[in-house]
């Protein structure tokens, strides 16, 4: 789930006509309904301003795990007892909100990553509140992982700066099924290339055998996919990427780099959808 706030529509309509969004929940502060508005296979984040000719969003690092699935680190929830006359009140609510976030903490300080000032916090009994800074991308979506895939927690609330900003990894919600060579040849198109989701997943994965049905991983972009120096492109009815590349490349024939900068998110040229955001790397990129 994603959480939108300072969403203002010109109509009052509560239908979002986003690039390349669906298939997920959003939450708007003062609609009384959930609006249906999510990448497919990607989850951000870092605030990012869509713009349509009716919303301007900004979107929160507001991740979605399956509370049931994932570590069980907290054990089964005790229930609380009756107060006895003449004894103190016990909040048992904010006992447990402690051992929680003292269990996170542990599991944080395990991975050796070079966060700074990394705060743990619970919002209720299934969110998670992190903040603080890493230097990497990656160090951020491994502490958000971790805190995620633990049995209990359905939602991650990301506030982490990174020093050294890079493209996001897409998040992949593991299936029944599933392996790591299946999941490369879904996002990569190459079986063999399971070893860089592994390398991605480490250490919180320690073997690319054991992984589990509503397990979260990283799946990076391969090298030389991505670009600081990309434009973006938003999808036009009637659009393909060969009109694209004829648009912005003045030559249809490289449509396939538009492809391949846009892997995974694409799995098929010709499978394009209108509103979509495409990035658009430069003519020289090989």
């Amino acid at each position: 789930m994603l959480l939108v706030k300072n969403a203002k529509t010109t109509d009052g309509e509560q239908k979002i006509a986003a690039a390349g969004f669906n298939n997920a929940c959003v939450k708007f502060p003062f609609f009384q309904k959930n609006i249906i508005l999510a990448p497919r296979n990607r989850l951000y984040s870092t605030p990012i301003d869509l713009f349509s000719n009716k919303i301007n969003l900004t979107i929160m690092g507001l991740f979605s795990f399956l509370k049931n699935a994932g570590a069980k680190l907290f054990g089964k929830k005790k229930k609380a007892e009756a107060p006895k006359p003449n004894t103190p009140t016990v909040d048992y609510a904010e006992i447990e909100r402690k051992q929680k976030v003292m269990l996170l903490n542990g599991v944080v300080d395990t991975l050796n990553l070079s966060g700074e000032n990394i705060r743990i916090d619970m919002e209720g009994s299934d969110v998670v509140v992190v903040s603080g800074v890493c230097e990497t991308q990656a160090d951020k979506e491994k502490i958000i992982l971790a805190l995620g895939n633990v049995d209990g927690i359905a939602f991650v609330d990301d506030r982490i700066t990174v020093t050294n900003p890079e493209p996001p990894a897409v998040f992949y919600t593991v299936e029944k099924g599933d392996s790591l060579s299946k999941i490369a040849k879904r996002q990569y198109g190459d079986p063999m290339k399971y070893p860089a989701i592994f390398e991605a997943n480490r250490p919180m994965l320690k073997d690319p055998d054991e992984i589990y049905p509503g397990q979260v991983l990283r799946i990076p972009p391969m090298a030389g996919t991505y670009s600081a120096a990309m434009n973006t492109y938003e999808v036009k009815s009637g659009d393909t990427l060969s009109k694209i590349a004829k648009e912005m490349y003045g030559d249809a024939s490289k449509y396939n780099k538009i492809f391949k900068a846009n892997q995974p998110m694409l799995d098929n040229p010709d499978d394009i959808r209108v509103g979509q955001i495409l990035s658009i790397p430069p003519s020289d990129m090989a």
